[in-house]
Parts: structure tokens; sequence; C-alpha cells
């Protein structure tokens, strides 16, 4: 079964993380913790992004997340994606 993009956002906020692996837009294959659970991002910060993602659910493919290892916000294009493993 194939992960929807509205799965992917409900593992991100509920996971500790989830381990995304996609093709950037240069070709190169990049590996990502990422995460939107509410404990590990700030409140406004987790507000603004989640109406952000929730907009990008119906309109692009774009999904912000935050970047665990660079402590960053970075927008993945979710047609990119080549796997995705969660945490539970």
């Amino acid at each position: 079964m194939k992960t929807t993009k509205k799965m992917l956002l409900k593992h991100l906020k509920e996971d500790e993380f989830v381990t995304i692996t996609f093709t950037k837009k240069d070709g190169s294959e990049r590996v990502m913790k990422a995460t939107l659970h509410p404990k590990t991002i700030a409140s406004y910060e987790f507000k603004t992004v989640s109406a952000q993602n929730e907009i990008n659910e119906t309109e692009t493919s774009m999904v912000t997340v935050w970047d665990l290892e660079n402590n960053g916000w970075r927008t993945v294009n979710y047609d990119a994606i080549i796997s995705m493993e969660f945490t539970h």
C-alpha cells in the first residue's frame, strides 16, 4: 500500500520522527530524519507549519518538515520521496 501525503503528515505529527529518503532538485539522494511532533517544535512554529501543510496537502506536492539533524525547516517534494520509515 502506497503511503499517501495525508498519512505521511499524520506520522510526522504523531511519531518521534520519520526517516525520509528523497531525490533533491539537483538529482542527489538525501536521507532526512524529520518530524512535526508538537513536543519537538515550539507551539507557535508548529501551528504555522501545520497550517501551511494543510494548504499544501491539496494544492501542491510540497511537505514542510523539521529536520532533526540540521535543526531547521526543510521542504520536501512528496513526489520525489523514494522511501519512508516510521518509528511509531
